[in-house]
């Protein structure tokens, strides 16, 4: 049982450091005239209050580095074209927690992709 609440405890705060990066993206950009501590304060509360939650996030990657080795290159440009994405669903209600990664990289005539899968009920 203990196992149970300290899933759903790490569910939630992945879940709240998600929806409070995009909450506080998009309330900075929509020029409304709120305090920063007010937003902060509305995200939270709509953490809480949150029951289902779908996300997807995604990363690029870009190394500049001036090398002159040409065994080095072919690496840099392997993570400058890497594809890495996470996409994420919870359900509170129901104690439900999926999440789906995808990393994609292409070094040629090499190509390595991983898709890992987590559920938790």
């Amino acid at each position: 049982m203990k196992t149970k609440g300290r899933n759903l405890q790490h569910a939630k705060k992945v879940a709240l450091s998600s929806l409070l990066l995009a909450l506080l993206l998009g309330a900075c950009s929509s020029g409304e005239s709120k305090s920063d501590k007010e937003v902060v304060i509305d995200t939270y509360q709509s953490m809480m209050e949150m029951e289902k939650v779908d996300s997807t996030g995604t990363l690029d990657v870009n190394v500049e580095a001036d090398v002159q080795d040409p065994m080095i290159k072919p690496y840099i440009q392997m993570v400058n074209d890497m594809e890495f994405s996470v996409d994420q669903r919870m359900d509170m209600t129901q104690n439900l927690q999926e999440m789906v990664v995808h990393l994609s990289a292409t070094m040629s005539p090499m190509t390595l992709t991983l898709i890992y899968q987590y559920y938790k009920t």
